[in-house]
Formats: C-alpha cells, sequence, structure tokens
C-alpha cells in the first residue's frame, strides 16, 4: 500500500509521499530530508508550474477528502476544505491553473471507472469512463491527460480516450500493475511497473514501450 507522488520544483527540492507513515517529505539538494506534513494520506502530488506542490488528504473511513498546497517559501494553504461524501476518489488527482480538479469518481464497481472534473464552483462532471481504476496521472504537453489503468496506459484528450503502446503494458495483479506516470514531452510517457518491476517509456505513435531497469530488485511505484 504504496504512494506514487514524487515531484521536484524550481529549486531542486524533491516532495514525496510516505504512505505507510501519512507523511509528506521534502528532500533537500544538500541531501536533508525534512517532514513537510504529517499525519497526511495523500497517495499523489502534482505540480503545474508555478513552484507549489498541491496534495490531498483522504480519510476513508469519514468519507471526508480535502486538498492543500505547500508554496515554494513552505506556506501550506487549504485548497478544498475538509469535506464529506465528494464525488472525487482523490487517489490519484490533477489540478489545472485555474482550480479546477481531475479525479476517479470515489467508488465504483471494476470496469466501470469515470474520470471526474470538479470545476471551482464545485460542480462535477463527468470527462470519461469506462476505467478499471486509475491510479497515475499526469498532464500532457498539449493538455491531455495521461492515466494508468490498471495494465494499461490511457491518453485522455476532448473527451475522447486513447490506449498507448498498443495494448495491456504489463501483468495484471490486484492493485498493483502500472502506478506513476509523466510526460515524456513529446507525446508519450515514462510510466512505473509495479508489477513488472521496471520502467517503460512508451511512445504514442510507435506503439512500442522500452524498458529500463527490468532486472533490477524493485518494485517501483512513482517516476
Amino acid at each position: 500500500h504504496e504512494g506514487w507522488g514524487i515531484v521536484s520544483d524550481p529549486h531542486g527540492r524533491i516532495f514525496f509521499t510516505d504512505i505507510p507513515r501519512n507523511i509528506i517529505w521534502r528532500l533537500d539538494p544538500d541531501r536533508t530530508v525534512v517532514a513537510v506534513r504529517e499525519q497526511t494520506h495523500s497517495h499523489a502530488l502534482v505540480t503545474i508550474g508555478d513552484g507549489s506542490v498541491y496534495g490531498v488528504h483522504v480519510d476513508e473511513p469519514e468519507a471526508v477528502g480535502s486538498v492543500w498546497r505547500i508554496d515554494g517559501d513552505g506556506r501550506t494553504h487549504a485548497l478544498l476544505p475538509p469535506t464529506r461524501d465528494l464525488p472525487l476518489g482523490l487517489q490519484s488527482f490533477l489540478i489545472d491553473t485555474d482550480g479546477t480538479m481531475y479525479s476517479a469518481i470515489g467508488w465504483a464497481p471494476e470496469g466501470r471507472v469515470s474520470l471526474l472534473r470538479r470545476r471551482v464552483d464545485g460542480i462535477a462532471e463527468r470527462v470519461a469512463g469506462g476505467f478499471t481504476r486509475i491510479d497515475g496521472m499526469a498532464w500532457a504537453p498539449d493538455g491531455a491527460i495521461l492515466l494508468t489503468d490498471g495494465p494499461f496506459l490511457k491518453r485522455v484528450h476532448n473527451n475522447v480516450v486513447e490506449t498507448l503502446g498498443g495494448g495491456p503494458l504489463t501483468k495484471t495483479r490486484w492493485d498493483a500493475d502500472l502506478m506513476g506516470v509523466v510526460a515524456d514531452g513529446s507525446g508519450g510517457a515514462f510510466v512505473a511497473d509495479f508489477s513488472g518491476g521496471r520502467i517503460l517509456d512508451v511512445g504514442r505513435h510507435s506503439g512500442v514501450a522500452l524498458e529500463y531497469a527490468a532486472n533490477f530488485p524493485w518494485s517501483p511505484t512513482g517516476i
């Protein structure tokens, strides 16, 4: 039960999630490690180019979710206060520059998971559906959303869903397939393949997934 949130800011600091201990850590360039948020259950972290880091806190027994932001100077702000029965699950999420949030629906049967968009006025809209599970999410350079859906890498743009890499990219294991994803700048993506113990480089048009560190004894989550 791990998170895949790992991002860097313009100062070269790396922020990453620690789900077992519910801590958000910051790794500084001098290798100092600082706990910047405690008692925070956030699988994912997001940056949008302004130096801020966005995360969530999900209290599943209470069905309460919230979204927070850490500015470049270290100050923390509540972007979405603790809210009961949010339609957004927030296990994975993205945020746009205007505050629009994207996440999977809070709960749905396998194969019927939808990607939702929560507007700044609080209204939630369905963007696309038919997913098994949405874990890692990332922005592509053209504004499309890249997401991992079990063993598949999907691209969502203008409500159209495209499967990258030609099909499933790894073996299917319950709750442990593809996890973190990041755009590569040319339409494809790098993906953490937890099941396969490797990093995949997936081109959008080539249909080929190159693998890295496949023989290393690890199960990567974030990237």
